[in-house]
């Protein structure tokens, strides 16, 4: 795709329009099209002007420039240095592969239907023991449950006397219940 010159405001808005239905230049996927695209670019766009090119250009920057050099292939127009770093990472993996000792077989002498150790048992009873220990230390006195109830008297007449009436309610005497003054 040609887009202009895209360091001008027309090129951006060409890019913009285009990248308004699509989420990539080319296909499905990022590709070496996005990246010609995104090395042609000067910077990020105004994400007020352009919203459609500026979220393009933040996914694409989201890709490590080794990501970005693989997907280029050999397009021409990525820094020598993203094609160069692209290179020695496929690489470093075989190079590690190689690296790798083999892990030794241990598992052989293991027998799941053997009988413990005296060393493993007292191992286990002493973590049963420290376990033990541990719950009984957090265990607290149980918290009583408390509730709050608020009353709201109203008078059956306007007359009446709202003082006495309150001094009725608060000569109720039960187990547990404590009028806050």
């Amino acid at each position: 795709m040609s887009f202009g010159d895209l360091k001008t405001d027309a090129g951006l808005k060409a890019l913009n329009g285009f990248l308004s239905t699509k989420s990539y230049i080319e296909g499905y996927k990022a590709s070496q099209a996005d990246v010609t695209t995104f090395n042609a670019l000067a910077g990020a766009p105004d994400s007020k002007k352009y919203a459609h090119a500026s979220r393009w250009y933040k996914h694409i920057a989201s890709f490590s420039d080794e990501r970005r050099a693989r997907m280029c292939g050999s397009c021409g127009t990525c820094p020598a240095g993203a094609k160069a770093a692209a290179k020695p990472a496929a690489a470093k993996p075989a190079a590690a592969a190689k690296a790798a000792p083999k892990p030794a077989d241990d598992d052989d002498d293991f027998d799941p239907f053997a009988e413990s150790t005296p060393e493993e048992e007292a191992a286990a009873k002493a973590l049963a023991e420290k376990k033990k220990a541990e719950a009984a230390a957090k265990k607290k006195a149980p918290v009583v449950g408390k509730s709050l109830v608020l009353l709201d008297i109203k008078p059956w007449e306007a007359e009446q006397d709202l003082e006495a009436l309150a001094v009725k309610v608060k000569s109720i005497a039960m187990e547990g219940l404590d009028w806050k003054q």
